[in-house]
């Protein structure tokens, strides 16, 4: 940084008074004095803009290392961004991924019979229920002579048994909308063809 004064090297006017003074007229030295001070008023301002202009050197240099530090972050960016580019690309290509066959890539992509695709979670389902149906004891042979009370057991046995079979009516037709509605879920989650 310079520091440029004018009074290390030049008269003051006290000085010029007495060395010129006879000399000279007052105007003369006066003006000449004048001339000094605004040169100095000047040699400040260059001072002053020689600070400035350091600082902006200094400036500049933490701007070019700020920048240079910038370059590598983008750089680096650019090769992460070009790495997930074709992993991009080599997923939408692929023609299998995740134990699928065919494009696999795609919000509404759902699977074919012969093509892999997105699918959805089915719906849960409530479980098929299991028969209480309690088989009806043996009767036993046929007496030889007609038996009432043999007839009538032969009655409550055939009761018993179409009652079982309404029972097992019924929980085959549970059995069947369990599976209906399984089916029904694995087609709207895309999982099943319709």
């Amino acid at each position: 940084m310079a520091n440029l004064r004018l009074q290390n090297y030049i008269f003051t006017e006290a000085e010029l008074q007495r060395t010129l003074g006879g000399k000279l007229p007052d105007q003369f030295i006066k003006d000449y004095i004048a001339s000094k001070t605004n040169s100095q008023a000047l040699l400040d301002a260059i001072d002053k803009n020689t600070v400035d202009i350091e600082q902006l050197f200094l400036d500049l240099a933490a701007t070019d290392d700020a920048l240079a530090a910038l370059t590598i972050r983008v750089t680096n960016a650019e090769g992460e961004i070009d790495t997930l580019q074709i992993d991009l690309t080599n997923h939408i290509a692929a023609q299998s991924a995740h134990g699928a066959s065919g494009d696999v890539v795609g919000n509404l992509d759902y699977a074919a019979a012969s093509i892999g695709g997105v699918v959805w979670l089915a719906t849960a389902v409530g479980d098929a229920v299991d028969s209480a149906t309690t088989p009806p004891v043996s009767v036993g042979a046929a007496p030889a002579a007609y038996n009432q009370v043999y007839e009538q057991t032969q009655a409550d046995a055939i009761n018993d048994l179409i009652g079982n079979v309404i029972d097992l009516q019924n929980a085959l037709n549970s059995a069947i909308d369990v599976i209906n509605s399984s089916l029904a879920t694995e087609r709207t989650a895309k999982q099943r063809a319709v």
